[in-house]
This record gives C-alpha cells, structure tokens and sequence, in this order.
C-alpha cells in the first residue's frame, strides 16, 4: 500500500470525525482527533495508522465501483475501479479466498469467470459472506 502524506493531511483536515474513523478502520478517535488538533504530527505517525488512513481514504474517494472487504466490522481492503471489467480482473486475478479451505477443504471457491456485471459479482460474493469477514460492491450513483 502506497501511504500518501499529502492526501493524509487533506483526510485530518476534513470534517470526517473521529467518531465516524474509529467504526471504520482500527483507529480510536483518540488518536485521529490528535492529529487534528496538532497535538501530534503527520510525519511521526506510526506506519499502522497511516495504512489504516489510506483505507478510509480509499473509501471515501468517488469511484464508480467500489470493491470492499470487510473484518471484525473494520474496513480491510477497498479497491476501486471504472468498469465492472476492470473489477472482473481484478478478482480473477487476486486470490480474497483461499483461507476458506483452511477450515474447509471441500468448499468451492468463488468462481468469477462468467460474471458479466456488478449484480452478478455481489451474487458470488452473497454466498460467502460470514458473520466476521464479507466483501461487498458499491457503485457511485453519480456514476451510473
């Protein structure tokens, strides 16, 4: 993961609030209301918290398609593209699965070669949504 310092600075300097970043990704408000308040600096934050910033980043960035995994409740992963091809690749060619056959060997995994929209993806991806780990799409009505 790329950590932005610049776009770090713009998040801390919005109106997003401490409140609404600690249901988001692993950081109490504590910590990102001291970053507000220059209580403490960008530059000296821990390597953990700024990748958790860039997740919320990510997040909150407009895109037409939005790929997001999460764990605990917490944001995990947030990938963004333009098409729905461009989501088809991308989960054609990153493995989000694997660890299901860990605990169970016989589970097919998710299979996304013939999927041919948004819709269809969500469908795969309703069927392996557990109570502590999912993986939702959402698209940007702007976009649409």
């Amino acid at each position: 993961m790329i950590i932005d310092t610049s776009k770090i600075r713009d998040l801390v300097a919005s109106d997003m609030t401490g409140y609404r970043v600690s249901q988001l990704v692993n950081v109490s408000s504590q910590t990102y209301n001291a970053y507000k308040s220059y209580k403490k600096s960008v530059e000296n934050m821990t390597l953990k918290t700024a990748e958790e910033l860039m997740k919320v980043i990510a997040y909150e960035l407009p895109s037409p398609i939005k790929l997001i995994a999460w764990e605990e409740g917490k944001l995990q992963s947030v990938e963004n593209f333009n098409t729905s091809n461009e989501l088809k690749s991308h989960l054609l060619t990153t493995d989000y699965f694997s660890w299901i056959n860990d605990n169970d060997p016989n589970k097919a995994l998710p299979d996304f070669s013939n999927v041919e929209s948004v819709e269809d993806v969500q469908s795969i991806l309703d069927d392996y949504n557990y109570s502590w780990w999912s993986m939702e799409v959402v698209t940007d009505e702007k976009f649409n």
